[in-house]
């Protein structure tokens, strides 16, 4: 959609080749907890600046699961490392992480969304689908509901995914989760920034 496709290896040795991507900050889980995660939406593949016209695309294959797997543990050991360096972890706290089976970090990046030929309008859709489950915000209105429960004894969250909070609880959670001010959530990186 910005210009044209092409496989031209030349390229790449003339310019450097930029990717385009929009990551988005979120601070919440789905039970209003404290979850801070990223969603990232790049594009397949990178754009050459074209002498004659817009850049040049040039796609790459879909990454294998290896290829994630070794992501996944770099970022694991350069965040736990900025941390440290940052002195928000001791060395006993970073070797231990260093030392987890479940590191608690991952990588997916199983949706992807293919333009076939020139047929924008069915690539839209799931795109702003994509886009709009990224910036989503915290909570609902369609999720949230107010129980009145007379009974002193309040469930807690059962198989059936449901937290029930008490209004303090609730206004304490939501109030978790405002932002720092002036720090964006959305950013935008390389062709799109």
């Amino acid at each position: 959609a910005y210009g044209s496709v092409t496989n031209d290896a030349d390229a790449l040795s003339v310019t450097r080749p930029r990717l385009g991507a929009v990551s988005f900050l979120h601070r919440f889980g789905s039970a209003l907890n404290r979850h801070v995660h990223l969603h990232v939406c790049a594009t397949d593949g990178v754009f050459v600046p074209n002498s004659d016209g817009p850049p040049a695309f040039l796609p790459v294959p879909p990454i294998a699961q290896v290829h994630l797997v070794t992501l996944t543990e770099r970022v694991r050991r350069r965040v736990i490392r900025w941390f440290r360096l940052a002195h928000l972890l001791d060395a006993s706290a970073a070797a231990d992480m260093f030392a987890w089976e479940n590191s608690g970090f991952s990588i997916d990046a199983f949706v992807r969304i293919a333009i076939n030929g020139i047929q924008l309008r069915g690539y839209c859709q799931p795109l702003e689908h994509l886009l709009r489950y990224c910036a989503r915000p915290p909570c609902t209105l369609e999720r949230l509901s107010v129980l009145v429960m007379l009974s002193a004894h309040r469930p807690r969250p059962g198989a059936n995914g449901v937290v029930d909070l008490s209004p303090f609880e609730f206004l304490d959670r939501l109030a978790d989760l405002v932002p720092p001010p002036r720090k964006h959530r959305h950013r935008y990186h390389g062709v799109f920034a």
